[in-house]
This record gives C-alpha cells, structure tokens and sequence, in this order.
C-alpha cells in the first residue's frame, strides 16, 4: 500500500499502466487504496474537521510526507491550490500528485546528489507542469533542492 508521499500506481493519472487511457480492476484497487490513504492522511491534519486543510495544516501534512519547503514555498503553494485559504481534498491530491512529480523529476537530474540542477525551459521539467504558459525562468536556472535528499 502507498502513503502520500508515494506516487500513485501506474501513473493512474494517465490514463493506467497500459497507457490506455482506462483502468482495469486491479489498478482501480490499488487507486483505490492510494486515494483512501491520502484520505486518511487528509483527515488527520484536517484539525478543525472542516474537510479542509489551511496552509499550517498543509506544511505539517508535506513534512510528514518528507517535504522540506521554504515557508514562502508553503505559502505559494496554498495560494494556488486553495479557495480562500482553504484546500479541499481533491486538490490535496493535486498537490501532492504534482509536488511528487516535480521531485521525481528533480531527482532524475541530480544526478551527483547535490541538491541542485540545470535545466532549461523546453526539457522535460515543463512536462511535468503542463503545456501551457509557465513561472519557469525560460533560461538555464540553478535549482535548490526543498527536499534536502
């Protein structure tokens, strides 16, 4: 079973392992599993009960997740995935769905283990962020690593 610091099985968000873009019922069980234990992680930083998480609640939640962020990275973080300071579940799992790929990406790069990389606009870190425009620095960057690994 995956906690929520782990990816979730076979890339369920692309559609499965077979790239079918549908899941059979094995990979749906383990989703399933996945998804129930982001829950329960959710639920047990959702310190009011309120179904949501604020942005105190979100840092202890990637610290135990083995996040390491910067207080302004927290911070930009909430801003983008809450409504009114407050994260809903579903873009709980965005985050970490995202935070994690953005990591694993990262850790393909380092490849001295140094905590830092280059990299440019157009390899395969924007990707990870998606097609559209992004904040990414269109020139070659150094990048601190936030999870110290």
């Amino acid at each position: 079973m995956a906690y929520p610091g782990q990816p979730a099985p076979g890339g369920f968000y692309q559609g499965g392992r077979d790239m079918s873009g549908t899941l059979g019922f094995n990979e749906f069980k383990e989703l399933w599993a996945v998804v129930n234990g982001w829950k329960q992680h959710f639920v047990s930083f959702d310190s009011d009960g309120s179904g949501t998480v604020d942005r105190q609640e979100l840092e202890k939640a990637l610290m135990t997740m083995g996040f390491r962020l910067s207080p302004q990275a927290v911070t930009a973080i909430t801003k983008r995935y809450s409504t009114q300071g407050k994260i809903a579940f579903d873009d709980y799992i965005a985050c970490c769905v995202k935070l994690r790929a953005l990591t694993e990406c990262f850790r393909r790069r380092d490849t001295t283990q140094q905590g830092f990389v280059n990299f440019h606009y157009d390899d395969e870190s924007h990707n990870v962020l998606g097609k559209g425009p992004t904040r990414i620095i269109k020139s070659s960057s150094q990048v601190n690593d936030p999870y110290g690994d």
